[in-house]
């Protein structure tokens, strides 16, 4: 219900700003690499619609968003390496503040930072009837190049990462839910590659 919402009021946004912004819409995918505090951290992939409204010609400000599906792939702890590339995927969305110069009416060159949250599901091995479920909420910088294609299309490269700045996991087992004092705390880093349309 709460992605729900949170879709809804970004499409709301991007109706209202688009009339007077450079806009463009499309869809990116990334590797997502997360370290603690501790040594240990995860690997998950992510796919996700993403959007930006500039204001402004060669030069424009304007928010940027995003929502997508995250796929846990592994964690480690200690060098020791446990797939958990059969857990339920989770959600992720972002909302920030972008910068994009226009080069040349082909290249240009973007930066960018807000908020990041992850929704994730885990199940336990040993005991299949348990299961964690961890949000995270981090800060993130990005920034990147794109190249435009007969000023339609949009192909982007480009290097988000950040840290966490809070965290929740909740044990849930048998029905009953239990909230735990975990707290997050590490970087991580997202290498991602995306393709939109301009409008």
């Amino acid at each position: 219900m709460l992605m729900r919402k949170i879709s809804a009021i970004i499409l709301l946004l991007s109706a209202a700003v688009s009339l007077y912004a450079g806009s463009s819409i499309g869809v990116s995918i990334a590797p997502d690499w997360s370290w603690n505090g501790s040594g240990g951290g995860s690997t998950d992939f992510l796919f996700t619609a993403d959007g930006a409204n500039y204001f402004g010609d060669r030069h424009g400000i304007g928010p940027e968003y995003g929502i997508g599906v995250v796929f846990p792939l592994n964690t480690w702890e200690e060098g020791r390496v446990e797939s958990v590339a059969g857990s339920p995927y989770g959600f992720a969305f972002r909302i920030g503040l972008g910068y994009r110069y226009d080069t040349e009416n082909v290249v240009g060159v973007f930066i960018g930072a807000g908020i990041r949250g992850k929704l994730q599901m885990y199940n336990d091995r040993p005991l299949p009837d348990q299961s964690v479920r961890l949000f995270t909420l981090d800060v993130y910088g990005r920034a990147g190049i794109d190249f435009s294609i007969m000023n339609a299309i949009s192909i982007s490269l480009g290097l988000m990462a950040g840290g966490p700045v809070y965290s929740d996991a909740t044990l849930i087992s048998g029905g009953v839910s239990l909230s735990s004092d975990y707290r997050r705390d590490g970087f991580f880093i997202s290498p991602f590659v995306g393709a939109a349309i301009l409008y």
